[in-house]
């Protein structure tokens, strides 16, 4: 049975190569199935890290962002605190020269313009405005 070279044997061993080819194929398209499920499932870590690390740099941001705010806010309370420290100060000041001049009214009825006029209150009168123009250079 020998035609041309086609034998049975030949068609045969063809078959089994036809066949092998086949499985090979079935082999080769099964772990490229396997390789774009992995691959997937790659890309899908891939963003799914990528998102986390977004995340964390975000909240880094947003971390360091809020201390810098806390500490400008709070510097702000501070300043806005010692003002009013300074203002309660300058009141008490007041009341104390207002004091000193009831004492002095007090005591003293005849002497009550020697105060604007001369004598020993100038002094006192006159360290006090030079303090109050020093508290008014603060806040400018």
């Amino acid at each position: 049975m020998e035609q041309g070279g086609n034998s049975t044997r030949t068609a045969e061993i063809s078959q089994t190569v036809r066949v092998q080819l086949k499985r090979i194929r079935e082999d080769v398209d099964e772990l490229n199935l396997m390789q774009k499920k992995e691959a997937k499932k790659a890309r899908v870590s891939s963003l799914l890290i990528n998102s986390i690390l977004h995340i964390l740099i975000l909240i880094f941001f947003f971390c360091f962002f809020f201390s810098v705010l806390k500490k400008l806010t709070g510097d702000i309370r501070d300043a806005v605190n010692t003002r009013a420290e300074i203002v309660e100060l300058c009141y008490k000041h007041i009341e104390e020269c207002e004091n000193w001049e009831k004492r002095r009214n007090e005591k003293r009825m005849e002497e009550r313009s020697s105060l604007f006029m001369g004598g020993s209150g100038t002094f006192i009168l006159f360290y006090y405005i030079l303090f109050f123009y020093s508290l008014l250079n603060i806040f400018s």
